[in-house]
């Protein structure tokens, strides 16, 4: 499962996160993995998930786990837009340690983690035999192309604006 953390769509965006632990792993502090909802390990709390094995996945990368670009910040610092490489690197190592083995997986996420969820969806699935049951749960994250209060297509723009700068591969997306 991912946690959210918004987008990035121009450089100065990402510049400015990468200082904190929206833009590099070097600034988060430990979490405890406590889990609530469907992270939970209360049966009572998660009938369905309670004693299944969980990992949580921290988001940093401003575009969804997509992104494989660089870009250069106005100070002359090149910005590494890696978040797919991170993907299939985190998914790798769990399939290493056991993931392979499972009859039943689940990919989640809220917000950006949703939307990321919604992008690797087919990926994650393909990783597992047909036998494996797979399901990928979107909690949050599906965010309409409609106009704002303000009479624009905000959301579009943000959009536009990440896969421009970070997501060279999302060449069937229609912005």
């Amino acid at each position: 499962t991912t946690k959210g953390g918004g987008w990035c769509g121009t450089v100065n965006d990402c510049s400015n996160r990468r200082m904190s632990d929206l833009g590099s792993s070097k600034f988060m502090k430990p979490i405890q993995f406590t889990g609530a909802g469907i992270l939970s390990s209360d049966h009572l709390q998660n009938p369905d998930f309670y004693n299944w094995n969980k990992a949580y996945v921290r988001y940093c990368d401003g575009a969804s786990f997509s992104g494989d670009a660089e870009g250069q910040a106005e100070d002359g610092t090149i910005l590494h837009f890696r978040g797919l490489r991170i993907y299939q690197a985190v998914i790798d190592e769990l399939m290493e340690k056991g993931l392979a083995n499972a009859t039943q997986a689940i990919l989640t996420g809220c917000s950006a983690g949703g939307l990321a969820t919604f992008v690797h969806c087919d990926d994650f699935s393909a990783r597992f035999s047909h036998k494996v049951s797979v399901k990928c749960l979107v909690d949050a994250g599906f965010i309409l192309d409609v106009k704002d209060i303000s009479g624009q297509r905000s959301f579009r723009s943000l959009y536009g604006g990440v896969v421009h700068l970070q997501v060279s591969h999302w060449t069937c997306l229609k912005l």
